[in-house]
C-alpha cells in the first residue's frame, strides 16, 4: 500500500496512540455491583464536544417556538459572565446552549440495561456510533429499586455538567438536558405507575380517570394545579 510514503501510520505508533486514548481520564471504567460505569461521564461529554468542535463537526441547534421561528438570533453570542447552573438544565430558549440527552435502553440477549448520553449538536445523534456509552448492567426487568441505584451512581456528575456547562468552540455553554429513552424507561426512572396511574402523562397534568374532585379542578383549571409536578414524585398517586 505505500507506507510511510502514503502518510499511514506503522502498527507500534497506532498501537501507541490506542493506549494513550485508552489513558483518558473520560475513558475510565468503574466495575461495581450495579454494573460498569464510566467514572465521569461529564468529562467524555466535554472531551466529545472538544471533538466535534476540533473536526467543525459541531452543529447548532436552536428552540422553535409555535410560528415554527427560532427563539434567538443565529448569531447570538453567550455574555462574559454568566451561570450556567441558574437553570437547572432548562436554559431560555434565547440563550445559546448545547442540547445533551441521557437515557437508558434495555435488550439484547442475555439482557441487559444501558445508560446512553446522546449529544444533539452533531450530524445523526441517534447513531450509535454517536453516542457515549456511560453505563452497562445485566437486566431483565425494569424496577425502581435496582434502576434508581444504576443511574444515581452518575447524579453527582449530571449535577457537575449542569452547574459548569460545557466549553464549546472556545465559549462557555449552559447544557439543556433532556431525558430520553422509551416511556415505560422514562417512568421507571422517576418512580411513576405510567399508564396506570391517575396522571399517565409525564409532561402534564391531566387526568386518566378524574374523580370529581379532579374533574372540578380540571374544569376551573384545566389541568390540576400543582407546581411540584410528577418528576419530583416516586408516585404521581401521591
Amino acid at each position: 500500500m505505500g507506507g510511510s510514503k502514503r502518510g499511514l501510520s506503522s502498527r507500534h505508533v497506532l498501537r501507541d496512540a490506542k493506549r494513550k486514548l485508552s489513558a483518558s481520564p473520560a475513558k475510565k471504567v468503574l466495575v461495581i455491583n450495579t454494573g460498569a460505569h464510566l467514572s465521569n461521564f461529564s468529562l467524555a461529554v466535554q472531551e466529545r464536544f472538544k471533538a466535534l468542535c476540533d473536526a467543525d463537526q459541531f452543529v447548532e441547534r436552536v428552540s422553535y417556538g409555535s410560528d415554527h421561528r427560532t427563539l434567538r438570533a443565529a448569531d447570538a453570542t453567550v455574555p462574559d459572565s454568566f451561570n450556567p447552573g441558574a437553570w437547572g438544565g432548562r436554559p431560555p430558549p434565547t440563550f445559546p446552549d448545547v442540547h445533551v440527552t441521557i437515557g437508558l435502553d434495555k435488550g439484547g440477549h442475555p439482557g441487559s440495561e444501558k445508560i446512553v448520553v446522546s449529544i444533539v449538536n452533531q450530524k445523526r445523534p441517534n447513531n450509535p456510533r454517536n453516542t457515549i456509552l456511560a453505563a452497562v448492567r445485566p437486566c431483565k426487568k425494569d424496577e425502581y429499586p435496582e434502576v434508581s441505584e444504576f443511574v444515581a451512581i452518575h447524579s453527582p456528575r449530571i449535577d457537575e455538567l449542569l452547574e459548569r456547562g460545557l466549553d464549546v468552540c472556545s465559549e462557555r455553554r449552559p447544557v439543556r438536558l433532556l431525558l430520553s429513552g422509551d416511556f415505560e424507561s422514562q417512568t421507571t426512572v422517576v418512580g411513576h405507575k405510567g399508564p396506570n396511574s391517575t396522571m399517565p402523562c409525564l409532561q402534564c397534568k391531566s387526568t386518566k380517570a378524574p374523580s370529581i374532585a379532579h374533574a372540578t379542578l380540571d374544569a376551573k383549571y384545566g389541568t390540576l394545579p400543582d407546581v411540584s409536578g410528577p418528576w419530583l414524585h416516586r408516585d404521581a398517586d401521591q
